[in-house]
């Protein structure tokens, strides 16, 4: 179950969100916070870990980046399950917490104008920026602070 309705700005805004659901939360969905944030976290660590792309996507990327796109324009799809690689062990540990604010910090500080999005290849960081930011704020409205 959702508790509340969710957007952020930017990355100081999910990180202050994360710090204060860290202090006492419940949650309405099927993840605990540091599955949530292990779950966030891996995408954007597996971005930043990148070059600066230097070539285009490919076809598939291009396909993939359709998705970003459709989030972006749409919002997050209802019912999607995470790819298995995404997908948290039963109890990541409270680092996990920690762990994401440090990568949402890193990508705050991310100059490039284009990253290598793992999966979805190149593309501008402001739009992967966004698509990251939609991405959690899905995951963290099933969180309310207590």
């Amino acid at each position: 179950m959702r508790f509340r309705n969710v957007s952020f700005a930017n990355e100081a805004a999910v990180i202050a969100d994360v710090e204060r659901l860290s202090k006492g939360c419940k949650s309405g969905g099927a993840w605990s916070l540091p599955q949530v944030c292990f779950h966030l976290n891996y995408p954007i660590e597996r971005t930043l870990g990148n070059p600066e792309p230097r070539g285009e996507p490919t076809e598939q990327q291009k396909q993939m980046q359709g998705f970003i796109d459709q989030v972006i324009a749409n919002g997050w799809p209802a019912g999607m399950n995470a790819p298995a690689e995404m997908a948290p062990p039963a109890d990541p540990g409270p680092a996990a917490i920690g762990q994401l604010l440090t990568s949402l910090r890193r990508l705050e500080g991310t100059k490039s104008k284009r990253v290598d999005a793992f999966v979805f290849g190149p593309i501008d960081s402001e739009k992967l920026r966004r698509f990251m930011l939609i991405h959690a704020a899905h995951h963290l409205s099933f969180f309310e602070p207590v």
